[in-house]
């Protein structure tokens, strides 16, 4: 399995355009509500972002910019203090990076982060297939800066390693989940308490749960299968 970190900037892509503007935001991923069809066979993708910004006057200007942007349809704050936001943003599906990123045998690890003007990924790949083909179609369409590509398989047991494949939040949600008997049977308790106890979301937490799951799982098994065979 390969990790691989790379940035792209690109024309025409709201992300991309408002931190390139605004150098000083950045725009962190939560999770993608949906697709859904709109007007004229074009569809629309629905996300919810966290805005970090130094102060709440640049936040300001900022949320007052973004929805110009002519691929931007709508945005809803959801919750706002003095340098932060969480937004839900509907936006132009067709033609964004993730829809052409999406075409290959690849998986998130997050999502995307957005700052001074790039979008930032880190994605998985099993043995990198079509990652060629994938950089190619990038460099089309913009500026493109990988950054690693790691073979996953040979990282080390030891706890850092582990730890590297995880976001913060992700393994934050497995250390509450097994803290609290998540994992015990029958279970002790549920997502939507967990999430409670982080002040998140249950499909928040469910996420990065999942998503630590599924980064460590084929982890373990090919270990344990080289402890057994070997």
């Amino acid at each position: 399995m390969k990790q691989i970190e790379f940035s792209v900037s690109h024309d025409n892509c709201w992300g991309c355009d408002t931190t390139e503007k605004f150098p000083d935001v950045i725009l962190d991923f939560e999770r993608m509500v949906g697709i859904k069809p709109i007007k004229n066979n074009y569809s629309a993708e629905v996300s919810i972002w966290k805005v970090i910004t130094p102060d709440e006057k640049i936040l300001n200007k900022f949320l007052d910019a973004f929805p110009k942007h002519p691929r931007v349809l709508r945005i809803e704050v959801l919750s706002k203090n003095k340098n932060t936001a969480r937004i839900l943003v509907i936006t132009y599906w067709e033609g964004m990076i993730m829809e052409k990123i999406s075409k290959y045998n690849v998986w998130y690890d997050k999502g995307v982060d957005i700052s001074k003007g790039f979008d930032h990924f880190k994605v998985y790949a099993d043995k990198g297939k079509g990652l060629g083909s994938m950089f190619s179609e990038l460099k089309e369409v913009g500026e493109l800066k990988v950054h690693s590509v790691k073979n996953i398989d040979k990282i080390s047991t030891d706890s850092e390693s582990i730890k590297s494949l995880l976001t913060p939040k992700q393994l934050e949600a497995l250390i509450v989940a097994d803290k609290h008997g998540y994992y015990s049977w029958p279970r002790k308790t549920k997502l939507s308490d967990l999430a409670g106890k982080l002040k998140m979301s249950r499909q928040g937490f469910q996420d990065n749960l999942r998503a630590a799951e599924t980064k460590l799982l084929p982890f373990i098994i090919k270990k344990l299968k080289e402890d057994v065979e070997g």
